[in-house]
């Protein structure tokens, strides 16, 4: 029998290789699993990003939200003080009328001016009082035929600071009143 002599480094060589081979296999295993790992981080990175936008979208419409509701409660305090002045009862003489002012809003008027003619108009008279208070009335002169062909305006401003104004006209059908608010100080 003949026995084949196997040099003792050829099988150390061998068992080298099985080795190498055995820690290759564990490696690739290992860079799979961080593989693995590494996409379900990406998709949860993905879920947070996606989370955080609808988190910001909805932080930005509770913002609007609290805007408009800013907005309305500004325009109820606007309204809840605004001034209204209108003339009443008209009587007198032939070359004047003695009438009433009258603030039939809310809040005082404030800064009252006056003039015959229809805005704008820069030659506005002040009125000899410039604060009349809510509901309250205090008697208006004019000339009767100037305001009659002309008309009259009377601007006053609002606790908040608006400028409204009063336009009075006559017709054949008798006096009219508009109300002009929130008027642009540099047109009047």
């Amino acid at each position: 029998m003949s026995c084949l002599y196997t040099p003792s480094w050829l099988t150390l060589s061998n068992l080298l290789s099985v080795l190498t081979l055995v820690v290759l296999i564990f490696a690739t295993l290992a860079a799979f699993r961080q593989a693995r790992a590494a996409n379900r981080q990406a998709d949860a990175a993905d879920k947070l990003i996606e989370a955080t936008k609808e988190q910001i979208n909805a932080s930005q419409e509770q913002a609007d939200a609290a805007k408009k509701q800013q907005e309305m409660t500004r325009r109820q305090l606007v309204e809840s003080l605004r001034p209204l002045l209108l003339l009443e009862g008209e009587g007198g003489g032939s070359t004047h009328f003695d009438t009433q002012l009258v603030n039939d809003g809310v809040g005082p008027a404030l800064d009252i001016k006056w003039f015959y003619g229809k805005l704008p108009n820069k030659d506005q008279q002040p009125f000899y009082r410039t604060i009349l208070g809510s509901k309250q009335r205090i008697g208006f002169r004019y000339l009767s035929q100037q305001g009659k062909a002309t008309g009259i305006t009377l601007t006053y401003k609002s606790l908040t600071g608006s400028l409204n104004a009063t336009q009075i006209e006559w017709n054949k059908d008798g006096m009219r009143m508009d109300y002009l608010q929130d008027l642009d100080p540099s047109n009047v």
